[in-house]
């Protein structure tokens, strides 16, 4: 995905396919979406932009990275029963830092 494309579908905000969150976000905040996204048609959800703001927080760190990482697998795999199907995890580097795109079918 594009820098172009990242900021049009955030400048969309949230809907019935997209679901925006910080970078912070814990496994079970993520799940939720996730099971949502999988269970509808399915759906991307952006990690490291602020939801209210619509501002990019992303990663800036390889610590930031791997923990953002971590909280998406963890969020499948401990949260979600059955897991859901993870298609892709696309990161995007921006100035403002990393930002991560799940895409959920």
């Amino acid at each position: 995905m594009t820098k172009t494309e990242l900021n049009r579908l955030i400048k969309q905000g949230e809907n019935q396919r997209i679901s925006l969150k910080g970078l912070k976000v814990k496994p079970l905040t993520l799940a939720r979406p996730m099971v949502s996204f999988s269970n509808t048609n399915d759906g991307l959800i952006i990690i490291g932009v602020d939801d209210d703001t619509r501002q990019i927080n992303g990663a800036k760190t390889t610590r930031e990275k791997e923990g953002c990482l971590d909280n998406i697998h963890n969020a499948d795999k401990q949260c979600c029963d059955p897991e859901v199907s993870i298609s892709r995890i696309e990161e995007v580097n921006t100035p403002q830092g990393t930002v991560f795109i799940v895409s959920i079918t």
